[in-house]
């Protein structure tokens, strides 16, 4: 019964993962068998009978099973409500468009727009024919003056959901509402990405600590641009450091504190337990915080490197 209820499972999966993908695409790109509301209709029949079906063999074997796999599917369903809201898609873009701009420093704005367009349109699995002919829908009529990052995001997630505001039933304050939202959370996800500032006008100062550092890595603190030296700077300013880090800080810190709170009971096997949690939270923190500042530097090392070409190009 276990076998039969996981097969159902997976079986109800496959269809509705068929029949989800058929309907998210466009008229032209749909299989035929779409174009029929009846077949529609027993399609989604299917995949919840067969849905259904593995559940109940599930539950006759063990409701605990259901219960976990229910629990999963509401946390799935919350990670891809946020995953898919207007901010986190416009953060992937931008990410997408300032990654290129640093590597394609020689490229025009219009082509590094319409390459994170492709780019996005790819990770959604869109084929290339039709990547290519909504590319060139977004960049019609602009020319590289009006070509604004912020813009071509909100064509792009346009485009994706294949929506017409206007028609029979429209309702142009419920329109007005969602385009405020939509711009109001592509300017937060653009500050966040990008920023306004991208250049440090003043060189941070290092400690000690830190330069013995830079020098060991044998590099020159005088030789290297405001923004790599802002990334140094993050190590000795912990308040710099991601959410995560900070997080995983905190809580090592706590095991650190009741370690020496155990030690004064003369408990010491909740003096090692504390101790081993701390040292290891301390030691993923730290990992994880190397790995931030090098991808940082690498990105800043790439900028500087980028301006250099420019200046040379021009001189």
């Amino acid at each position: 019964m276990l076998l039969t209820g996981i097969l159902l499972l997976i079986a109800g999966i496959v269809v509705f993962r068929f029949v989800a993908n058929g309907q998210s695409k466009s008229f032209i790109d749909r299989p035929m068998l779409f174009n029929n509301g009846i077949a529609v209709l027993l399609l989604h029949l299917v995949w919840l009978v067969l849905l259904g079906l593995g559940l109940y063999f599930l539950w006759q074997v063990q409701p605990l099973i259901v219960l976990v796999l229910i629990c999963v599917y509401i946390a799935l369903w919350i990670l891809g409500y946020f995953m898919g809201s207007t901010k986190s898609k416009a953060r992937k873009v931008f990410k997408i468009y300032k990654q290129l701009k640093l590597y394609k420093p020689q490229s025009s704005q219009q082509e590094i727009c319409a390459l994170t367009a492709t780019s996005y349109y790819k990770s959604l699995n869109w084929n290339e024919r039709k990547i290519q002919m909504t590319v060139e829908a977004i960049l019609e009529n602009k020319t590289e003056e009006d070509t604004d990052i912020k813009d071509i995001a909100q064509s792009i997630f346009n485009f994706e959901t294949n929506r017409s505001h206007f028609g029979e039933n429209f309702d142009f304050k419920t329109y007005l509402k969602r385009s405020s939202a939509e711009q109001a959370a592509i300017e937060a996800a653009y500050e966040q990405v990008i920023g306004t500032n991208s250049t440090s006008s003043e060189r941070p100062e290092l400690s000690d600590a830190v330069l013995q550092m830079i020098a060991t890595a044998e590099l020159n603190p005088e030789e290297m641009s405001n923004e790599q030296l802002q990334v140094f700077a993050e190590m000795d300013d912990h308040s710099k450091s991601g959410w995560i880090i900070k997080i995983l800080y905190g809580i090592a810190g706590a095991s650190l504190l009741l370690a020496v709170i155990s030690v004064l009971f003369l408990d010491w096997w909740s003096v090692v337990t504390y101790l081993t949690v701390s040292f290891a939270l301390w030691f993923i923190g730290n990992k994880l915080q190397m790995r931030r500042i090098s991808k940082k530097f690498h990105e800043a090392s790439i900028a500087k490197y980028a301006m250099e070409q420019s200046q040379e190009k021009r001189e």
